[in-house]
């Protein structure tokens, strides 16, 4: 997983550089926790529902990556999110609203006002499905 806005496609990059002012502007903070992965890392992101937080922290730490703190959940083994040699640059980002220096997962209120920004950028929002803090290319 990684949190380098490089890491994506330039059109996503581009976007977010715009949607990150104008979400600023209207006085709310943004920043990329997820931009690309693996296979492996959304694997693990599979199984965060499926499997007790310890065992998904056990396998998160054999495969040298961090434990979760903050439960990313994914319903599909497949994402925008990933990163193969075909395919070398992401087509996805997830964010979080930043309140007092930290993420807010429950202000779903920003989330779905940056989820309006971005549309209107011509990205794709995943708030309707309730993943308020992912945008993707279309």
């Amino acid at each position: 997983m990684s949190r380098d806005i490089n890491q994506c496609v330039p059109a996503l990059r581009v976007t977010w550089e715009k949607g990150r002012r104008e979400a600023e502007a209207a006085g709310i903070i943004i920043k990329p926790c997820d931009t690309s992965r693996t296979q492996t890392e959304q694997a693990v992101y599979f199984l965060n529902d499926k499997l007790p937080i310890d065992l998904v922290n056990d396998i998160r730490k054999s495969l040298g990556m961090k434990p979760e703190t903050h439960r990313q959940l994914t319903k599909t083994l497949h994402s925008k999110h990933l990163i193969t040699d075909a395919e070398p640059l992401s087509r996805a980002i997830d964010f979080y609203v930043e309140k007092d220096g930290k993420p807010d997962w429950d202000d779903i209120a920003s989330y779905k006002k940056v989820g309006v920004i971005f549309t209107a950028l011509g990205l794709r929002w995943l708030g309707s499905m309730g993943d308020y803090g992912h945008i993707e290319v279309r």
